[in-house]
């Protein structure tokens, strides 16, 4: 996958700024969701995260432990990342390279989808709603 389609440095930012600080996830809760996050491991602590909140649970490490399997590894890397970021603009940047990967994934699908034997204008129709679902989201959070 290309760089500009994911930041790993970026995820690990957003991850460390939600666990170091539960207010700061307030901050963004709802506007990215686990399938922002590139990496699998990211997904899974961005969910433990999340479960945590809904939970009303401390956002730590022990308990973020009580939700998902956590990589051990990964989450070093994330407690190691500072955590002092502007979260508002790399929240933005997680979200539009989201994007950028599910248009890039779904014009991969594209000529299966053209050659399938439909009529044309019920093939152009399910590719628009799918097109429209995934920059609805673009619009429906402003991202530039």
């Amino acid at each position: 996958m290309q760089q500009e389609y994911y930041d790993l440095d970026l995820e690990r930012a957003i991850l460390s700024s939600c666990i170091m600080s539960e207010e700061a996830y307030a901050s963004i809760a709802g506007d990215i969701s686990p399938k922002d996050f590139s990496l699998k491991a990211h997904q899974d602590i961005f969910k433990a995260v999340i479960a945590c909140s809904n939970n009303k649970e401390p956002i730590s490490v022990s308990f973020l432990r009580k939700h998902k399997k956590i990589d051990e590894q990964i989450l070093a890397e994330i407690l190691a990342t500072p955590s002092m970021i502007d979260l508002p603009a790399y929240v933005n940047e997680l979200r539009e390279k989201s994007v950028k990967r599910q248009l890039l994934s779904f014009a991969h699908l594209l000529p299966t989808r053209i050659n399938e034997d439909r009529a044309v204008s019920e093939i152009a129709d399910e590719i628009g709603k799918e097109i429209f679902s995934i920059t609805n989201r673009v619009n429906s959070r402003d991202i530039k």
